[in-house]
């Protein structure tokens, strides 16, 4: 294990601090931020970067489709996507 976190502090995926004789490991980047990455790299490999590919691939699968509070719920990301005023969160990881 502490192989594995001394590789990710080199590769600046994780900080780490000491906390009296035991070091405590953080992320150095959001849930968020590197979400939005993981689904890019999906997105990129899978789908050809095509989201609506993927979107139409997911609901393919299910047997009733999405419900309406689902699409409702769709469709206002869709609208606050368009009007940039979607919420961006700050990442602040600090080590005590």
């Amino acid at each position: 294990m502490r192989k594995l976190l001394q590789i990710l502090e080199e590769k600046g995926h994780v900080k780490r601090c000491k906390v009296g004789r035991n070091y405590v490991f953080s992320p150095t980047t959001s849930k968020k931020r590197a979400g939005n990455g993981a689904l890019k790299h999906v997105l990129a490999t899978l789908y050809a970067g095509s989201l609506e590919q993927a979107v139409a691939e997911h609901f393919s699968g299910s047997l009733k489709g999405p419900d309406e509070s689902t699409v409702k719920r769709l469709r206002a990301v869709i609208d606050d996507a368009r009007d940039g005023s979607s919420d961006h969160e700050k990442a602040s990881s600090q080590c005590r």
